[in-house]
């Protein structure tokens, strides 16, 4: 008489989601296991993009990692694409970056600071990041290239020199310095317009 075993194995599912471009092994897709069957699961970075995190039945930065299989679970590998961060400087000055990576991730902020040398003023940024503000953050949210200006000290002259006052006092002054002139007309006489002047010095 044949007797017949019946297989009461039981099988759960793993269900592998995966957002942004890299590898997941297993991969995406649904695979089905044997009962507390241990399964590593792995991220693997691929070019322009960097594994960010775990979720769901597995969590954090950690890989590969392991899934005990005692009841249908899932999980999603997220992976952040990489930017690239590019400086240069116009004049005498560096520029401090913080964090200093060669890649960055999509969303990160980047705290640029530019440092003059001696006898150099910070006068402004251009390229991916505008205005004056220093220091100054910088979202990566592409490859972007910023480029800092500096400057020796700005100069005003005023004509006839002893009919204008300066607040504060020149004659030089660092960039973006607010100036306020005014006009001091002499005996018998009465001012009547700025032939060339303005009260930002830039």
């Amino acid at each position: 008489t044949a007797v017949f075993a019946m297989d009461t194995t039981v099988y759960y599912t793993l269900t592998v989601t995966q957002v942004g471009q890299g590898s997941v092994d297993p991969g995406p897709g649904t695979h089905s296991y044997a009962e507390n069957t241990s399964v590593p699961v792995s991220a693997t970075d691929v070019t322009g993009w960097k594994f960010n995190r775990f979720e769901g039945a597995l969590t954090g930065t950690t890989t590969p990692q392991y899934v005990l299989m005692d009841s249908n679970k899932s999980v999603t590998a997220f992976f952040l694409e990489q930017f690239e961060l590019s400086t240069s400087v116009i004049g005498m000055g560096d520029i401090g970056i913080a964090p200093d990576q060669a890649e960055y991730n999509s969303g990160a902020l980047v705290t640029l600071t530019a440092q003059p040398d001696t006898g150099h003023h910070f006068h402004e940024w251009s390229g991916d990041l505008t205005g004056y503000t220093n220091p100054e953050l910088l979202l990566m949210d592409s490859d972007k290239q910023v480029a800092a200006t500096f400057v020796e000290p700005f100069t005003l002259t005023l004509s006839p020199a002893n009919q204008i006052t300066a607040v504060p006092t020149g004659p030089q002054y660092v960039p973006h310095t607010v100036v306020t002139l005014t006009a001091n007309p002499g005996m018998g006489e009465v001012f009547s317009h700025w032939v060339a002047a303005g009260e930002t010095i830039d």
